[in-house]
């Protein structure tokens, strides 16, 4: 997942943990944590002792996006809480950290390593949507972005993490074909509206 835990700038040197993950570094200070938090941080000071020279996710501050007017407007009425995006070449250029990438790459077999960071995809703070004439905009916080499979356990998490059924009925589609292909997609949980234009 795309948290917001690695939105952190790079360092050409060798950075201490707390430099790399402050975000990390106050949740351990929660009194209140819970067990499961207190051992992903713990996997994730174990990697970077690991690895201290990851490349962290460069974070996109603001996605320009184009969008239908409908869209936008059910999100202005709060009818519409997630975007999708098909997982194709120009969006794997745009939402893709390639130097992690790289990286993930050249250490394979690295059990935790893929575990913690499976899919090097930037997170994103905020999608500018927009038509082609720019005659209406809608800035749009990101509460989560990643990567969807929608087969059995890419439903299953979009129906038990972000409570999204919008898919199931493209996923009953897919099931029923004779060579069962199950396509991807990259979606982005919305939060609040940042600021509008002319809708």
């Amino acid at each position: 997942m795309a948290s917001k835990e690695t939105k952190t700038g790079m360092s050409a040197r060798k950075a201490t943990f707390e430099e790399k993950f402050p975000a990390f570094v106050e949740m351990e200070k929660d009194v209140n944590a819970d067990d499961f938090t207190r051992q992903a941080i713990a996997e994730w000071r174990q990697l970077h002792e690991k690895h201290p020279f990851l490349p962290l996710l460069r974070p996109i501050p603001v996605l320009n996006l184009l969008m239908k007017r409908e869209y936008a407007e059910q999100i202005v009425r709060g009818e519409k809480k997630m975007e999708w995006r098909s997982y194709s070449k120009h969006y794997h250029e745009r939402l893709i950290d390639v130097e992690v990438e790289d990286y993930l790459n050249t250490h394979r077999d690295d059990e935790l390593l893929q575990k913690l960071l499976p899919i090097p995809i930037r997170p994103v703070d905020r999608i500018h949507f927009h038509n082609f004439q720019n005659s209406w905009t809608l800035d749009v916080e990101v509460l989560d972005n990643n990567i969807v499979t929608l087969n059995k356990e890419g439903i299953k998490i979009l129906h038990d993490n972000y409570g999204c059924y919008e898919c199931d009925e493209e996923y009953e589609e897919c099931r029923r074909l004779v060579g069962k292909f199950y396509p991807s997609y990259f979606f982005f949980v919305m939060g609040d509206i940042v600021e509008r234009f002319g809708i």
